[in-house]
């Protein structure tokens, strides 16, 4: 998504009453979508949701639009790249498939603009499980919040919703119209159980490649654990402590491995 992405920007205007306002732009000036900046920019209150104590007759303010806009910004690059066209999806009433949610959910979990790792540049290692062991591992990628992850999902709910009202509400009743009906309750309903499920996480973002230790903290560890330090704790065998310390700092190996190491080996 990292090239299309580059395509795409959220770029900031003001009318003619110094009013600002988001777009979703393609190649530095072009509206990505009608439907999308549409949305964006226009009454956020469903007719679905009449009479629900989330309606409001208040317009968002400016940088609740902008957050908007980066995730529309998001939901829409990550469909074309998928070659969905949701707005077509929409009014066909096909909506989206359970398969094609469960990938945009996991697509959600991660950073929008994340890179692939360069394999050329890991170190070949003769030992095959240290090289399994790093396979496993060069793909992983900091995951954000919980909060990040469920605005997402409720963004394309909200905006799956807006196109259904543009093409399909209060459609004379037909066989046809409640197919459609059937099938946009049903996409509610599936994405909903994710929506759901993210409240009880938590919302701290760690990166995965971040330090559990502080960086202070850790140059401060090995600075007492050396045999001659003042501040070293150990009463004694303060040299055979050191070298186990440097032995798990340096090799990332098991405690259980480095008690079962013998004097010979």
């Amino acid at each position: 998504m990292n090239e299309l992405s580059k395509n795409v920007a959220v770029k900031i205007y003001k009318d003619t009453s110094g009013y600002s306002f988001p777009l979703i732009i393609r190649s530095g000036v072009f509206p990505a979508c009608l439907y999308l900046n549409a949305y964006l920019n226009g009454n956020h209150n469903s007719p679905l949701s009449a009479g629900k104590n989330k309606a409001s007759s208040q317009a968002p303010a400016f940088h609740t639009l902008k957050k908007y806009a980066y995730e529309l910004k998001f939901l829409y690059c990550y469909f074309i790249e998928q070659d969905i066209d949701l707005v077509e999806r929409v009014s066909s009433g096909e909506f989206l498939s359970r398969q094609e949610v469960d990938d945009f959910v996991r697509t959600c979990k991660l950073y929008a603009d994340e890179g692939t790792i360069d394999e050329s540049n890991v170190v070949a290692i003769s030992d095959k499980r240290i090289r399994d062991a790093i396979h496993a591992t060069s793909h992983s990628q900091p995951q954000v919040s919980a909060h990040t992850l469920r605005q997402r999902l409720i963004r394309l709910r909200a905006y799956i919703e807006y196109l259904f009202v543009c093409h399909h509400y209060d459609q004379e009743p037909t066989n046809t119209q409640a197919r459609v009906d059937d099938q946009f309750n049903k996409f509610k309903l599936y994405i909903n159980t994710f929506i759901g499920g993210t409240r009880k996480n938590n919302t701290i973002v760690k990166d995965a490649f971040e330090s559990v230790i502080p960086s202070d903290k850790f140059f401060y560890l090995l600075e007492i654990i050396k045999e001659s330090s003042p501040a070293n704790p150990f009463k004694s065998s303060k040299l055979r402590n050191q070298l186990i310390m440097q032995i798990l700092i340096n090799t990332g190996v098991r405690v259980g491995a480095v008690l079962k190491l013998k004097v010979n080996t």
